[in-house]
């Protein structure tokens, strides 16, 4: 089975090699323009960084969270290290702070608190919140509206541990979801196994539940159900929720708020399948996102494309879609439009929603409740570029961003910088798929 290496964890250190060792560092020519593009901002250091999480601020800005080698929001502390920052929604830079061991640290996913701050979390191969445990450890934080850490916490076994996306709770705590090869609540099954734990507002643990298949299994991504509970989303190689169709499967499951199971569903192509993206769909169902193979949702297009699903409170599927060119293209990102649809984006090595700029372009689009598409946009430069978060503001806008190797929002710093850019979201063009 051939996997790109965008399809690789977002933030992984796999993947992160494979971007410097393609040789698509440097400058670029001047970036795709897109037609409801407000502004878009570049940041970075002559080391690499990555922008992986976004979360709202309340006031129309966002906090971004990610990684980097370099001294974006203060002074590295060895390898990698976790940097956050807030910028207004006109996109100035409200602070930057970085923090890090003598090992590698990265911030895989955020949320907001709903009380003007945020929630944080990823891996640390070091004593980034407490004792490490003897790999990567995962860990999770608290910060307020002005960059002040609250609380940390890290947990982990002797084997490596990662927490990949985050979900509020309705009651001022969060719920963290990740995966481990140990046993980090319960005995593991057999390779990576999937977990879930609830902190609540002081960072207290009320539980965690371990669950897997004897092959590899991935939690990707988690979003709030709005009834206290969460929908929580990944693939899996193995038999997690019914017959694997034949290699790595997508799944989708409900919990509620006390961590008990309510429903789950898997399914797939005979090819790969991976899910990395998930948002509430205002009705109680759940949208999820990710890349194929094979036809998930139509015909493929050549080599992986986009596709985009929809459940409803039940776990049936409503509805899929599919996009893509002949090359690689994959949706990293999504979230509520706040009037029922939702705006996905990733990454296009084709012309998905423009004609394409040389490596690997960002793409946004929207979609409404019945899987039509409204419109998308792709941006990009000579070399690679991503989007990998979303951030709606209101109904009228959104904050979206990811990294970049080319000068896509500003002048490349050296390696990949990241980008920032805000978009009307009721202006674009239709190109369909």
């Amino acid at each position: 089975m051939q996997i790109p290496f965008f399809s690789l964890p977002k933030g992984s250190r796999s993947s992160r090699l494979l971007l410097v060792s393609a040789g698509l560092v440097g400058l670029a020519a001047a970036p795709a323009a897109a037609q409801n593009q407000l502004w878009i901002q570049q940041f970075g250091t002559t080391s690499f960084e990555s922008a992986i999480g976004g979360a709202s601020d309340g006031s129309g800005g966002i906090f971004v969270s990610g990684y980097t080698s370099g001294d974006l929001g203060g002074i590295n502390q060895g390898g990698s290290d976790v940097w956050l920052a807030r910028r207004s929604g006109t996109g100035a830079q409200l602070w930057a702070v970085q923090l890090g061991t003598v090992a590698d640290d990265e911030a895989l996913a955020s949320t907001s608190d709903g009380a003007g701050g945020f929630f944080v979390a990823g891996r640390s191969l070091g004593a980034l919140g407490g004792l490490n445990a003897g790999a990567d450890d995962a860990w999770l934080a608290r910060y307020d509206s002005a960059g002040t850490q609250l609380w940390i916490q890290q947990l982990g076994t002797i084997a490596p541990d990662a927490a990949y996306g985050l979900a509020t709770d309705g009651a001022g705590g969060v719920f963290v979801i990740g995966e481990t090869e140990g046993d980090l609540s319960g005995v593991n099954a057999g390779f990576t196994d999937c977990w879930i734990a609830r902190y609540d507002s002081a960072g207290v643990q009320l539980w965690i539940t371990q669950f897997g298949t004897p092959s590899f299994d991935f939690a990707r991504s988690a979003t709030t159900d709005g009834n206290g509970g969460l929908f929580v989303a990944g693939m899996t190689f193995g038999d997690l929720a019914g017959p694997n169709a034949g290699s790595l499967d997508n799944w989708v499951a409900l919990y509620d708020g006390t961590g008990t199971q309510v429903w789950i569903q898997q399914f797939g192509s005979v090819d790969a399948d991976a899910t990395y993206a998930s948002a509430p769909d205002g009705a109680g169902g759940v949208y999820v996102a990710g890349g194929t193979r094979d036809n998930l949702g139509g015909p493929n297009a050549g080599d992986y494309d986009a596709w985009l699903a929809r459940y409803d409170i039940t776990g049936t599927q409503v509805w899929v879609k599919q996009l893509g060119t002949a090359a690689t293209d994959e949706i990293h990102a999504a979230a509520v439009d706040g009037l029922g649809g939702v705006y996905v984006g990733g990454f296009a090595a084709g012309a998905l929603g423009a004609p394409h700029t040389g490596g690997p372009d960002a793409w946004l689009a929207r979609y409404d409740d019945t899987g039509a598409q409204l419109w998308i946009q792709q941006l990009g430069t000579a070399f690679v570029d991503a989007l990998n978060f979303i951030v709606p503001v209101g109904v009228n806008a959104v904050l979206t961003g990811g990294p970049s190797s080319g000068s896509l929002g500003g002048a490349n710093l050296g390696s990949v910088d990241v980008w920032v850019a805000n978009y009307d979201a009721n202006c674009g063009t239709n190109q369909g798929y």
